[in-house]
């Protein structure tokens, strides 16, 4: 699989572009090609989101999702798709300055209790493994990365009607010219199926009617269910997870970032209306304007 990306080569196929959207982002991202394991070569589009960054946990991430456009077609007739692309980016320095400080805490506690020594040197051992992932380049990606990965080829290996599927992931590194990213980190394009409708905002939501907002409701409990039914627990549970398809009727759950996994011999979690509130969809979650 080609690990760079390369520069624009229209070709005359993408006559058909989306409408310009003015997202800020420092990488020209826009145009550039990558090519999946099966041949196919893919074009970055429109951003449909803002340059995001996760500077807390290492690896650090910065994430942007495109849509795109194969330029080998027939491609499998899978529906429209986009791609999310993750890349490494240095830690916040507070964050590295905390664990340093957490390296002197444990040495500290190793002179004054060295029967506890065993257990303070894994602990600074920890500390240091997360300094330099914190700040050198490396080819572990951050959990999140793979857990989404994880979920969306589950979600997509039971066909689930009420989320993405994982088509690939194509594998990089960062290159000098990406905006903050560490040289030499990993970069991951995940390509995935595209969801029809629009995420759920709070101005959005809250100008409907009664009615419309229990007909979000009632689709969302079945969106969620589903999920659930194919042994994917969503954690980051906030409005902006759900997509609202008003021509279908439909709700999707996106964003799989942060969750959890289980088998079909553990039991299963049963919808409340707890979830409701959870995901800020409940009448009691209104804060006025």
């Amino acid at each position: 699989m080609d690990t760079s990306l390369s520069d624009d080569v229209d070709n005359g196929l993408l006559s058909e572009r989306l409408p310009q959207i003015q997202y800020p982002h420092y990488f020209e991202f826009k145009g550039k090609i990558f090519t999946m394991s099966d041949g196919t070569r893919w074009q970055l589009l429109e951003p449909l989101s803002c340059l995001a960054t996760q500077q807390v946990n290492p690896p650090g991430e910065a994430r942007q999702v495109f849509s795109c456009k194969c330029l080998d077609p027939p491609w499998p007739d899978h529906g429209d798709a986009v791609v999310k692309i993750k890349y490494q980016v240095r830690a916040q320095d507070k964050s590295i300055r905390n664990y340093e400080g957490w390296i002197q805490e444990y040495e500290q506690s190793m002179k004054r209790y060295p029967e506890t020594a065993a257990e303070d040197q894994s602990e600074i051992d920890f500390c240091r493994y997360l300094i330099h992932a914190a700040t050198n380049p490396t080819n572990k990606p951050n959990r999140q990365t793979l857990d989404e990965i994880a979920a969306l080829e589950r979600l997509g290996s039971k066909t689930c009607e009420h989320a993405p599927w994982l088509y690939e992931v194509w594998w990089g590194t960062v290159q000098p010219d990406i905006h903050e990213g560490i040289v030499g980190g990993y970069m991951a394009l995940i390509l995935m199926k595209k969801v029809p409708g629009k995420r759920l905002s709070y101005y959005e939501y809250w100008k409907l009617s009664l009615a419309q907002r229990d007909e979000i409701r009632q689709a969302f409990k079945k969106a969620l269910t589903a999920v659930w039914e194919c042994g994917v627990r969503p954690l980051d549970k906030a409005m902006r997870s759900i997509v609202w398809d008003e021509r279908d009727r439909t709700c999707y759950i996106v964003d799989f970032e942060d969750a959890e996994f289980y088998n079909e011999t553990d039991e299963r979690q049963e919808f409340t209306d707890r979830d409701y509130r959870a995901w800020d969809l409940a009448e009691s979650c209104f804060r006025g304007w």
